[in-house]
């Protein structure tokens, strides 16, 4: 009856102890299925987070293509900048070397130009003051000789005074005569100096536009530049991020294979 009565009570401790594991193994099952959903659903969002970053991936390969091409177009542009500073280089060189043939050597444009304007400024002053003298001395020449010529012409008798009228006239004409001549060689001057001067002020014209469109092709460069590197700034942002998305994903992907397995394994023992 002892051993009736034990059994029963082993048998009873055995049923509860049974159901207890039974308890706690469905507790854990419906945990282990609570992180396997939670993950399933972290999953499906990684998924389509990874698809929508592929999409834009897909959408930036015309940037892919635009930034090939801006950096072939930076390219050529640099190329185009560089002949076109040897161009600049070549011109000014002309330049120095036909400036320093005149006497008036400087590599600045800027100087060169000042000094061109100043210098046939004063030339130009210069003759135009001496042409002015001589104009007035030519004059008070002329007036000379005309009142000498009516001495002559209201005078009696040629005396001794007279002669000397008469040579006064003579060498007052020679010296009108010299002064004319010597006019005439100025204006010659000024003639000659007036081409030289447009020749100069067009050559520093077109140095002036050079420089203008070697400045614009610079700006351009540079923006150029800097739109070329934004891009490749931001190609490469994301391709981290896609990078870094898909290696959350094989680790979530790798954790759920393991929730998955200890559920498997949960359900065999049960």
């Amino acid at each position: 009856m002892v051993n009736g009565m034990s059994s029963k009570m082993n048998v009873g401790k055995n049923r509860k102890l049974s159901e207890d594991k039974d308890r706690h193994l469905q507790k854990r099952v419906s945990e282990l299925q609570t992180q396997v959903q939670r993950l399933e659903r972290k999953i499906s969002l990684l998924n389509n987070e990874n698809e929508s970053i592929k999409k834009r991936q897909d959408e930036k390969k015309p940037l892919e293509e635009k930034i090939k091409t801006l950096k072939k177009r930076n390219a050529e542009l640099a190329a185009i900048a560089r002949r076109l500073e040897e161009k600049a280089k070549h011109l000014q060189q002309e330049n120095i070397k036909k400036v320093k043939e005149d006497g008036h050597g400087h590599p600045e444009t800027d100087h060169l130009k000042k000094m061109f304007a100043r210098q046939r400024a004063k030339d130009l002053s210069e003759h135009a003051k001496a042409m002015l003298a001589k104009d007035r001395e030519i004059e008070e020449l002329r007036k000379k000789c005309q009142e000498l010529a009516d001495q002559l012409s209201n005078a009696e008798f040629l005396g001794p005074e007279n002669v000397q009228m008469y040579e006064e006239k003579e060498e007052l004409i020679s010296i009108i005569k010299q002064a004319a001549k010597e006019r005439l060689t100025m204006e010659k001057q000024i003639a000659k100096i007036k081409p030289n001067v447009q020749a100069d002020t067009k050559r520093l014209k077109e140095l002036e536009s050079v420089n203008e469109a070697l400045q614009n092709e610079v700006v351009k460069l540079s923006k150029a530049k800097e739109e070329t590197e934004r891009l490749e700034i931001e190609f490469t942002q994301k391709k981290i991020e896609c990078e870094r998305l898909n290696k959350e994903i094989e680790r979530e992907r790798g954790r759920s294979r393991h929730l998955v397995s200890d559920h498997h394994f949960v359900v065999l023992r049960c």
